[in-house]
């Protein structure tokens, strides 16, 4: 998929949306206040969406490895895997608590989001796409289990990877 390279957050199509985004940037200005260096976005995020899944109405899941992590550019998710995680914006602030529903506006090509819209015009992501919008259970058990398998990556030491000390980076 192409996406411009500038971070989601200062994107001015999503306004209000990643209000969230500044809550976990307060928590990472935090930690490097009393950590600087160790630990890293993916970590903070990691942790941060644990919690939103405790209070939100998602089926548990084994979080083995949930920290730990350096920040890195490649995670081997597949384009289902994708559009299951970019319904992270609907555990959040973007106002559409059911991802199906969300995704049947995308359908109407009445996106909410820049990135639903590319992923439902972008052939590799169409399928899963209309899938989750058809199916009200697929988007919670795919996202549950993608979010597992997230906190499973591998961690990078040494030289590999990075610790961002911002997420604008």
């Amino acid at each position: 998929m192409e996406f411009e390279e500038k971070v989601e957050k200062l994107s001015p199509t999503n306004g209000q949306l990643l209000k969230g985004a500044d809550l976990i940037d307060d928590i990472k200005a935090k930690l490097e206040e009393q950590c600087p260096d160790i630990v890293s976005c993916a970590d903070t995020i990691a942790f941060a969406v644990a919690e939103s899944m405790t209070l939100g109405d998602f089926p548990p899941q084994p979080q083995p490895n949930l920290g730990g992590h350096k920040d890195s550019l490649s995670s081997r998710f597949n384009a289902g895997d994708m559009v299951a995680l970019n319904g992270a914006h609907s555990v959040g602030a973007a106002h559409c608590s059911i991802f199906s529903e969300r995704l049947k506006l995308v359908e109407k090509r009445k996106a909410l989001l820049e990135t639903d819209q590319a992923m439902a015009n972008d052939k590799r992501t169409t399928s899963f796409v209309r899938r989750m919008a058809k199916d009200l259970n697929l988007f919670p058990m795919k996202f549950g289990e993608v979010m597992s398998r997230m906190g499973s990556l591998g961690v990078l030491t040494g030289k590999q990877g990075e610790v961002r000390t911002t997420f604008e980076k």
